[in-house]
């Protein structure tokens, strides 16, 4: 089944969505009390469900299009497909523990440090950035197989949801 750019505009528009619905939900007075335990299971369901996706879903797929387009002759044809996946995984370790390194053990917190304006201007232009390329892998994964899509789409939106939560914490 093709997917048309209406859909896929439509499922970027929802995606977004759950990024506003995560900002809202820290209006309410009862929320704000236990958000930290409600936080802790939305992110787990989305984490969860992001990893299985990527690894029962998207990597074979991902395997299968490497395969029919270098073709299995070779018996390493998996070496370079694998070889930047871990590069992904490591330039994500390089970047979280040397170009922002803050780390919390168990429920620290730093009640006399407000964020600044500019570093929250700075963080909601990194979601914008880090949106697109959401939205590139809801495009992509739909163009490859249509159900594999609906999976990615459901993965950025569980997604999304912890990460209004957050910028709309920090604003």
């Amino acid at each position: 089944m093709d997917i048309t750019l209406i859909q896929l505009l439509a499922f970027g528009v929802i995606a977004a969505l759950a990024n506003v619905l995560g900002g809202l939900i820290l209006f309410p007075r009862g929320v704000q009390r236990n958000y930290k335990k409600v936080l802790k299971y939305v992110l787990a369901l989305g984490a969860g469900f992001m990893l299985a996706v990527t690894f029962i879903d998207v990597l074979p797929e991902a395997i299968k299009i490497w395969q029919k387009r270098v073709g299995a002759e070779s018996g390493n044809f998996l070496v370079f497909p694998m070889m930047l996946l871990l590069a992904g995984y490591l330039l994500t370790q390089f970047f979280e523990h040397t170009i922002a390194p803050h780390f919390h053990l168990g429920e620290e917190v730093h009640p006399d440090h407000l964020i600044s304006a500019r570093s929250a201007y700075t963080a909601i232009g990194g979601l914008l950035i880090h949106t697109f390329f959401d939205g590139v892998s809801i495009s992509a994964a739909a163009q490859v197989d249509f159900k594999v899509g609906i999976l990615v789409f459901i993965a950025v939106f569980l997604h999304k949801f912890p990460e209004g939560f957050t910028i709309g914490s920090m604003v």
